[in-house]
């Protein structure tokens, strides 16, 4: 199952104050089925914003400030955009497995952003500043600032992170990433650092984390409609 967001006022949020923070390394992965394309910074993923910093964490990028209209793009702002940017306008109206990683970042712990299609890692990149993290609100399917929104399907949503930039744990590998794209569920990898699993069933609000932390998320706006969701299921890596 999954939620079909309509880009004008659906999407998920998880208060301030959780320890959903990025301040070191993480993972997010989700499943994707796009019914329009984003013409501005929508984002998947994405913290409010926190000492000038713009948390995007993974998200369409716009024109402006390096990125390439309309294209995923996984990283954050910090000032200036990090990021590990698509080459490929996303396909619309079939489900795609993305996902970004990022292991720490600045002077003294050199980083890395990379992004993810269908299992395929597309794009890497070392960042110049490192990613000051933020426990403020959290959301999917929206721009953290402004209403631009997801209008699409999602589901599958997952969340692996630390605050110590040096504990590279959170950062899934290749192999990790390429087995949740032919569906194998979140669950099966590192769970010590799994903190929020959303599967997004569609059957209330708020919608369940499975991850054991209980970082639900509230529906906000328009609930979005119930819809097919993505082939996953397979219960072996």
């Amino acid at each position: 199952m999954s939620r079909d967001f309509d880009g004008s006022s659906g999407y998920l949020s998880r208060s301030p104050g959780t320890p959903l923070s990025t301040t070191g390394a993480w993972t997010v992965a989700a499943w994707v089925n796009l019914d329009v394309q984003p013409a501005n910074y929508t984002a998947l993923f994405s913290h409010a914003y926190a000492g000038g910093a713009i948390p995007t964490i993974l998200g369409i990028a716009g024109g402006g400030d390096g990125g390439v209209a309309g294209r995923w793009r996984a990283g954050f702002y910090a000032p200036g955009w990090q990021g590990a940017g698509d080459v490929s306008v996303p396909t619309l109206g079939a489900w795609q497995h993305i996902a970004g990683t990022c292991r720490g970042g600045g002077v003294a712990t050199p980083g890395q952003l990379k992004l993810y299609r269908q299992g395929a890692l597309i794009a890497t990149t070392s960042p110049g500043s490192a990613y000051a993290g933020t426990t403020l609100d959290w959301y999917i399917a929206r721009r953290w600032d402004n209403p631009d929104m997801i209008n699409g399907k999602i589901a599958e949503a997952a969340v692996w992170m630390n605050k110590d930039v040096a504990d590279v744990g959170p950062v899934l590998s290749d192999a990790e990433i390429a087995a949740l794209a032919r569906g194998v569920h979140p669950t099966y990898f590192r769970r010590n650092y799994l903190k929020q699993y959303i599967p997004i069933l569609g059957l209330a609000s708020p919608e369940a984390d499975w991850s054991g932390n209980g970082l639900n998320m509230t529906v906000n706006g328009t609930a979005p409609a119930i819809a097919m969701g993505p082939p996953v299921g397979r219960m072996a890596a």
